[in-house]
This record gives C-alpha cells, structure tokens and sequence, in this order.
C-alpha cells in the first residue's frame, strides 16, 4: 500500500508548447521510454498518444505481466539503482530499503491489473446513452521529492495499471533514477512512447 509519508496528490501544471523534454534513444520496435535528445513536448505527447493506444489494446492481464517484467528489471539492475540513489542522498541502507520498496510496489500495482475489469461498470445517466470505457490516455505525474525512487514508481504505476502513458516529471535530485527507470522500462519491452521522462525539473516544467 502506498506509504503515509508519501504524498499522491495530483499537482497541477501548466506546460507550454515552446518546453523541451529528452527523449531516450530507442532500439527498433523496443521504445518503452524517452529521455535524453531534445525534442518539442508536442512530438513526445504524439508519440505518448500512440504508446497509450497501444498499452490500453493488451489485456489487463498482459499489462499486469508487462509491469511484473519492469519490476524485475530494476530488481537486476539494483547495483546501479543502489548507486544513484546514495547519490541523490541516502545512506546506503537508505538506498537498498528504497529499492526493495520500488519492486513491491511495481509487484503490488501488477496485481490489480485484471482486478480493475471487475469493478461496477458505471450506470449512464437517464437519456445518456451508454458509456464507453477507455483508458486514461496520456497522463502527467510529478514525482514526489520525499522518495528518490519510490515516489516515481508511486505514481507511474496507477495510470500504467490502468492502461494510460505517462509523462513523468522527477524531482531535481532524483532525475538520474528516472533516466535509469525508463531504461528498465525499455529493458522489460514497454510499448513505445509509453513512459516518458520530461527535462529541466520541476519547476520549470
């Protein structure tokens, strides 16, 4: 369950056309993330656009298994995740405990993904028609600066579960852990565009 201390309330935030964001060089048809080489916010919520078509099109049970995949990437690649996580100011116990807690909680939210097919459908309005359920598109996530790691998973993993793409907006210090995050996200074979890291911190964006 998601920790006391960490706060998931929605930020608002205003993005102008003119922003930069980095997206991360990408293999042919394994795209999972952007990061790194400039590019206008337009193109990446382009590209995001399709990354979330594509991810609402599998079954909650392949995105449940897609997220499982993600959470043993970052497992392999703890060393590195150990490393930048001291680096953005944790003890090295600080550090493990952070990693540990990302792939629980990446594990946790991958078992609610066939779980969200069984909840109440909504009841339409009378003389609405019927509704049409959909995926929440591309959504835009501040990552908390309490949690270097734990805080971008915490709020990636719901809109992902739930067949959305994320445009992911890090804190300061931990903006090296998402780069790293988005390149297990490549690594576990996420669609394109499906998760993106967006430059120049927080308070510019």
């Amino acid at each position: 369950l998601p920790d006391a201390d960490l706060d998931l309330r929605a930020v608002p935030v205003t993005v102008t056309p003119g922003d930069v964001v980095r997206a991360l060089p990408s293999r042919p048809s394994l795209v999972g993330a952007s990061r790194a080489a400039p590019q206008h916010l337009g193109d990446l919520l382009q590209a995001a656009a399709a990354g979330a078509a594509a991810w609402a099109g599998q079954t909650p049970v392949a995105r449940g298994r897609a997220l499982v995949d993600l959470a043993a990437e970052v497992e392999g690649r703890r060393s590195s995740f150990v490393t930048e996580a001291r680096r953005s100011g944790l003890q090295i116990s600080g550090a493990l405990a952070e990693v540990d807690a990302a792939v629980d909680r990446l594990v946790w939210w991958a078992g609610w993904a066939d779980k969200l097919d069984l909840l109440p459908a909504p009841v339409p309005p009378p003389g609405h028609g019927r509704l049409v359920e959909r995926g929440p598109g591309v959504v835009l996530v501040v990552a908390p600066a309490a949690r270097a790691l734990l805080g971008p998973v915490s709020v990636l993993a719901p809109p992902l579960v739930a067949g959305g793409a994320c445009l992911l907006v890090p804190a300061a210090a931990a903006a090296q852990l998402a780069d790293l995050l988005a390149r297990a996200a490549l690594a576990a074979v996420l669609p394109a565009g499906l998760l993106t890291v967006a430059a120049g911190g927080q308070e510019r964006v």
